[in-house]
């Protein structure tokens, strides 16, 4: 299997993995009385995610891949123990998965969308237009549960954020660098270093911002 055929069935995994997470927040959600427009939205992006899942997998076979079905791990979660949990587990979610998956998706798959041609290409304008749907879910989302929370949860919130960076940092801006050839960036492949580029610019410029905005103390800006 080539490089180029392992990132696209690692992406039909990860959007699988997204539409999971999105369902398991959305029961949450609607557990916790989340407001009606907020649960609409959750539930448009569980079909989005599953939609990217088959559009990856096309993309897939269309640069030559195996047109077998992408083995996905399950995905088990051990929900809240009790409504005192509920809160905060749909918090560590709206964080992890949104405000910062989902937010740092924005410019990367923008990035890969910019070199992409061929079957990737009409994949990655899907993706590019509903991944700004999905981090504003986040942002909102987060509001909903601030006014929640009160002054009571920015703290929390607060202690949260170097744990959420250094989890990023982990999986995007530690990668080592490597060359792609230009039928790799025409297949929608990003190098390491651009994604590394992509992760702290958009920690610092965006997210961090955006919580401080919100009265959240946050941690310094990384390199």
């Amino acid at each position: 299997m080539t490089r180029t055929h392992r990132v696209w069935a690692s992406r039909v995994r990860a959007e699988h993995r997204s539409a999971a997470a999105t369902a398991d927040l959305l029961q949450r959600m609607i557990t916790a009385g989340a407001p009606d427009d907020l649960l609409r939205v959750a539930l448009r992006i569980v079909g989005d995610e599953l939609d990217h899942a088959q559009l990856c997998h096309k993309t897939l076979v269309g640069l030559g891949g195996d047109g077998d079905a992408v083995e996905v791990e399950p995905t088990l979660r051990r929900g809240p123990a009790s409504l005192e949990e509920l809160l905060p587990s749909i918090l560590r979610t709206v964080l992890k998965v949104f405000c910062f998956g989902e937010t740092l998706a924005v410019p990367f798959f923008a990035e890969m969308r910019k070199n992409a041609r061929g079957p990737a290409r009409p994949t990655l304008d899907r993706i590019v237009r509903d991944e700004a749907v999905h981090s504003k879910f986040g942002w909102d989302s987060l509001d909903w549960l601030l006014e929640l929370g009160g002054e009571d949860l920015r703290p929390a919130i607060g202690a949260m954020l170097p744990e959420l960076v250094q989890h990023f940092e982990g999986v995007y801006a530690q990668r080592v660098a490597e060359d792609l050839s230009p039928a790799e960036l025409r297949a929608g492949l990003l190098s390491a270093s651009r994604y590394r580029k992509l992760c702290w610019r958009t920690v610092n410029a965006t997210i961090l911002p955006r919580m401080k905005a919100r009265g959240i103390v946050v941690p310094e800006e990384t390199p």
